[in-house]
């Protein structure tokens, strides 16, 4: 089955490391996080003017929270409240102008009369090009199959779920629902296995501590890193 007509709880909330977001850094395939949110700009981008659209082209893959101030106090749900454009004033008409340190943001319309202003809402109010949020931290681990002896090591946020992890997996094993998600441990100085909760997250599932069937401690860092393991179950769910 193609993993893309997987469907899985994670799909309503998906969480992005830096490093997923930098690999969407051109015009048709054009991604920023701001203050938190990703935003996917590419079928965006298309529509508007290549002059205007140099500044989010050249920071495109990166976090753009700079330009724009954030209440973090605010406790709204609109963007529109939440999100203010950072201003000084001109010193040559005396206007209070945007500052855009990196040039002209999309859809900010002027304060003096143009004919090119964009009067459509700015692109960081827009609730429909946010697919996501961006991970506070990620880490690496390795998912061994203890039927194949297969390992792999993936990068995931640490807000995602088991189930989110589990869905990333199928890019590696598409028969991933197949499996037993299973986690070692120490108990009185005896290694067990127990299985993971799908809806927590690695650190409630306690996985962060947990042991490899070497007896070595995981950690989440570049070297040491935490393991879980997939055991084949006797039904098969994916054909």
């Amino acid at each position: 089955m193609d993993s893309s007509l997987h469907t899985s709880i994670s799909s309503q909330l998906r969480y992005f490391a830096p490093s997923e977001v930098a690999a969407h850094n051109s015009r048709g395939d054009c991604w920023v996080s701001l203050h938190g949110n990703v935003y996917d700009l590419s079928n965006f981008s298309f529509k508007n003017n290549r002059n205007i659209l140099q500044p989010v082209l050249q920071l495109a893959g990166t976090d753009v929270s700079h330009w724009l101030d954030y209440d973090q106090t605010n406790t709204t749900e609109s963007l529109q409240e939440k999100h203010r454009i950072k201003t000084y004033i001109d010193p040559i008409n005396c206007l209070e102008s945007t500052y855009a340190q990196d040039g002209e943001i999309l859809r900010v319309i002027s304060e003096e009369p143009r004919c090119n202003w964009q009067g459509t809402m700015p692109w960081w109010e827009d609730d429909s090009l946010i697919i996501g949020k961006l991970s506070s931290k990620a880490c690496k681990i390795s998912i061994k199959n203890a039927t194949t002896g297969q390992e792999d090591v993936l990068e995931v946020p640490c807000e995602e779920t088991i189930a989110q992890i589990k869905d990333r997996y199928w890019a590696y094993n598409g028969h991933g629902d197949s499996y037993l998600w299973i986690c070692a441990r120490l108990v009185a100085d005896e290694v067990m296995f127990e299985e993971l909760d799908l809806s927590l997250t690695l650190e409630q599932n306690g996985v962060m501590g947990s042991l490899d069937v070497d007896g070595n401690l995981n950690i989440c860092s570049e070297k040491r890193m935490p393991v879980i393991y997939v055991q084949f179950a006797d039904d098969l769910s994916v054909l």
